[in-house]
């Protein structure tokens, strides 16, 4: 027997409409909707750092922004909103499933985020010379 079956004590049930209410709080929500802004994030970004190409060198821009917002913003995103503001607004059962939803956010995050540095890494001698190419047109005098 568990120490709170002896003592009498029994637990709260988990109150489901009450968490399918507060589903916004939990940072997979939040990261699932990051997630989906990355893309326009992205190509903001890419025109807010000023470049100036066109074409199929915009198009590797874009793509290599949108690489970065997707591996970071949404984890990082999640992480911070849930443990600035949502964590606190939750009880004991629904604050549990929280935590183990940002744990899980870190954990296919971070190992997709490995997956594509090694492979990365591994193909860097044919990647190098057409990053070069992006960054010189996109960006000329940097």
């Amino acid at each position: 027997m568990s120490p709170s079956a002896r003592s009498g004590a029994r637990r709260a049930p988990f109150d489901i409409p009450l968490f399918l209410r507060r589903l916004y709080l939990q940072p997979a929500a939040l990261w699932l909707l990051l997630a989906a802004l990355a893309g326009p994030a992205s190509r903001a970004a890419v025109t807010a750092l000023g470049a100036a190409c066109t074409g199929p060198l915009r198009d590797g821009a874009d793509s290599a922004a949108l690489i970065v917002y997707v591996m970071l913003a949404p984890a990082l995103g999640a992480a911070a909103g849930y443990l600035a503001f949502a964590r606190r607004r939750l009880n004991g059962a629904h604050r549990w499933v929280g935590d183990l939803s940002l744990a899980l956010v870190f954990a296919v995050s971070g190992v997709n985020a490995a997956l594509l540095a090694f492979q990365a890494a591994s193909r860097w001698s044919a990647l190098a010379p057409g990053l070069a190419a992006v960054r010189t047109a996109c960006w000329p005098g940097r």
